[in-house]
């Protein structure tokens, strides 16, 4: 091993150990950065030839891509999270109103009155003991419903913002990487202590060389 090879490895291993000290600081940020990687590769050739289009004007790019990425991906999913935080406050509030109207103590009636019903009323009241343990039953169950929506709305919302956080993260990443990203390649190519054929090596992958 020569002289050459030896600097290599050890400009390889500094490398990695501060790329894992950098993935432990920025960690929170990892999974939406690394979309933003997969994105941008993705779509490269495509700002490539927008680029050319736009005459070169390679922010202009940028911000087309990532506004199209914002309106394809985030949008519809931003838009999904509100509707289900909306459904699921509606359950709630009409398990409650259900209750408050004195629907557990119609139920049997309700019961005896469709298709099966009497099969079903009787299976329950057989399963809970007596009528008024079959109103109490669905009186408690009820109840535990309304508490597991209510505790996985607030769940839900958060998780929503969360993901929100992280997609605004990914798209700021990505614009950046279609904007700089060549130069950035570019002077970590540069940076690697191997001949220019070592290098393309190593880069050989598509679009990897800068």
């Amino acid at each position: 091993m020569n002289r050459q090879q030896i600097f290599a490895l050890c400009f390889f291993g500094v490398l990695l150990a501060l790329l894992y000290q950098m993935g432990l600081m920025f960690r929170p940020f990892v999974f939406p950065v690394l979309w933003a990687v997969i994105l941008a590769h993705l779509c490269f050739p495509l700002h490539i030839r927008l680029t050319a289009w736009l005459g070169g004007r390679e922010s202009h790019s940028a911000v087309l891509l990532t506004l199209a990425a914002l309106a394809l991906v985030v949008v519809p999913l931003v838009v999904l999270s509100v509707m289900l935080v909306k459904e699921a406050g509606s359950a709630d509030r009409a398990v409650r109103e259900w209750i408050a109207s004195g629907g557990v103590q119609q139920l049997p009636d309700r019961l005896s009155g469709l298709p099966g019903g009497p099969v079903v009323r009787e299976w329950l009241e057989r399963f809970t003991g007596r009528e008024s343990d079959l109103e109490q039953f669905v009186l408690s169950s009820a109840k535990t419903f309304s508490r597991f929506i209510v505790g996985e709305l607030s769940d839900l919302v958060r998780d929503v913002f969360m993901l929100v956080a992280d997609f605004l993260v990914m798209m700021f990443t990505l614009f950046f990487f279609f904007k700089d990203g060549r130069h950035w390649l570019a002077s970590l190519y540069a940076l690697i202590p191997l001949e220019a054929s070592h290098k393309d090596k190593i880069l050989r992958a598509r679009h990897c060389r800068p």
